[in-house]
């Protein structure tokens, strides 16, 4: 589908699971390898209204160390 999620970085490093964060996961769309979960990751692009809501389409993602 070419679609993950992202959060906070701050607010994962709080809790450290996906259960407790309070921000709503913001919906990514990208056209090349998806990062595996639990990578942090720099993301580029826009804020789009997709069908289902706002959806970020990025253009470059880069995966941090």
């Amino acid at each position: 589908q070419g679609v993950f999620g992202v959060i906070d970085a701050r607010e994962y490093e709080q809790c450290g699971s996906l259960s407790c964060c309070e921000e709503p996961i913001l919906p990514v769309k990208f056209a090349g390898n998806l990062p595996k979960p639990k990578t942090f990751v720099q993301i580029t692009g826009r804020v789009v209204r997709g069908e289902k809501g706002l959806v970020f389409e990025a253009r470059g993602l880069e995966v941090m160390p």
